[in-house]
């Protein structure tokens, strides 16, 4: 019965969604639920479906009596990136229920298409969305124009990189290096004194906070070797951050430009408002940047800037520690909301949550520890970066402690829906 051309296609479709939303950036979690629910759709029985991803490979096998020996294939996706939009169309495609030959086609051409933001807008977002966590990193006016402007060459420069054949850690090296090169030029003009805090936020774009959320988002799921794989991806990335910060502090001091320790000053303590409006547009910036489809940004933003609250409202009660309570309650409300909003406009949770927790990830210490390591101080750097993957991992747990209240947000959403407000 199931050994049919037919039976192939379906297989080679469901093969194939996974395989895109690999590409990019799909959980690995919802990569292989979509396989299975693709399978079931077109009258594959679920249970013969295995769908397995580890990282950077996948592979399905479909092991049913009917057919003399199980189909097996496996794929390896080298080059992946962020394209929300993408992940939905491809979810569009599969609620069509088109034919797998159609539908199949439909991936192909989607495949062929560029990401639907051009350069030069993608570098603007990010450099709203590095300027405002300038701002939620306490950093005052001149230091949030001066990172803004920073940013612009710095991600042209990352992302010019990323589109040609030279490899990703390259572009990012090359984004750290320009950045501090930059932000050392500004400080012999003295109108910045805070440049550990205009670099950090700079280096938001390509920093791996989270990378370091979905690898512990992978660890609870059970996903073992995809969160080790990712904890690896986020390590490494951060090394070569810090590479091409340090190379830059190098360079300036034997130039001239500035000695190893940069200057530090007081933290400006902008008011709630102004932190709450900075976390909406960091979200908002960030989620236009990772191309998240535009009828979500404005929910993305207002995520971002609810958990941002909880968190101010939190961590004011424990000033001085760690704020592993403030960040899991904070997650767990841009879960929660996140949940909310993926049923209210029917779209996949991740194009909520990612951008929501951006304002929370824990960059600013990731970039410390790998900065610290770079000046010699293992000991010291390796605490800061345990204490970062702490704060992905408590965030993670909180985007997935939302999941208990989902019956709850389902009811939520009917009585909106029977009151005629969604």
């Amino acid at each position: 019965m199931y050994d049919t051309p037919t039976t192939k296609r379906i297989f080679t479709l469901t093969l194939r969604v996974g395989e895109i939303l690999l590409a990019n950036g799909a959980t690995t979690a919802q990569i292989e639920e979509t396989m299975r629910e693709v399978a079931s759709l077109y009258g594959l029985p679920p249970r013969c479906c295995h769908p397995n991803v580890v990282f950077t490979f996948l592979s399905l096998s479909f092991d049913h009596p009917d057919l003399e020996y199980p189909l097996t294939s496996l794929r390896q996706v080298k080059k992946r990136g962020v394209n929300y939009s993408h992940i939905m169309t491809v979810f569009d495609i599969i609620k069509r229920k088109l034919p797998p030959e159609a539908a199949l086609h439909k991936l192909d051409a989607l495949e062929q298409e560029p990401i639907t933001l051009g350069l030069f807008t993608t570098v603007l977002c990010w450099a709203a969305a590095c300027a405002a966590s300038n701002l939620l990193l306490g950093g005052n006016l001149r230091e949030i124009c001066a990172c803004f402007l920073i940013v612009i060459p710095a991600q042209f420069c990352r992302l010019k990189i990323a589109n040609s054949t030279v490899p990703g850690p390259i572009g990012d090296m090359c984004a750290a290096a320009l950045v501090t090169v930059l932000a050392l030029v500004v400080l012999k003009t003295h109108l910045v004194m805070q440049t550990d805090l205009v670099i950090a936020s700079s280096l938001f774009g390509v920093l791996p906070g989270s990378a370091i959320v979905l690898s512990a988002q992978d660890l609870i799921t059970g996903d073992l070797l995809s969160s080790a794989a990712r904890g690896l991806e986020a390590f490494l990335t951060g090394a070569v951050v810090a590479a091409g910060v340090g190379l830059a502090i190098s360079m300036g001091a034997t130039l001239g430009l500035a000695t190893t320790a940069l200057p530090h000053a007081q933290t400006v303590a902008w008011g709630w408002l102004w932190q709450i409006l900075a976390a909406f547009i960091a979200s908002m910036a960030f989620a236009r940047a990772t191309t998240i489809p535009r009828f979500a940004t404005i929910a993305a933003g207002l995520i971002g800037a609810s958990g941002w609250l909880i968190s101010l409202l939190l961590a004011s009660k424990t000033s001085g520690t760690v704020p592993f309570a403030a960040t899991f309650l904070a997650a767990l409300i841009v879960g929660c909301l996140s949940r909310l909003g993926s049923l209210i406009q029917r779209a996949p949770i991740g194009i909520y949550t990612i951008p929501g927790i951006f304002p929370l990830l824990p960059g600013l210490t990731v970039y410390r520890g790998m900065l610290t390591i770079a000046h010699g101080d293992s000991m010291a750097g390796l605490v800061l970066l345990v204490q970062a993957m702490a704060i992905g991992g408590v965030i993670a747990m909180g985007i997935a402690f939302s999941g208990i209240f989902e019956p709850s947000l389902e009811r939520l959403y009917h009585r909106l829906r029977k009151s005629k407000l969604c």
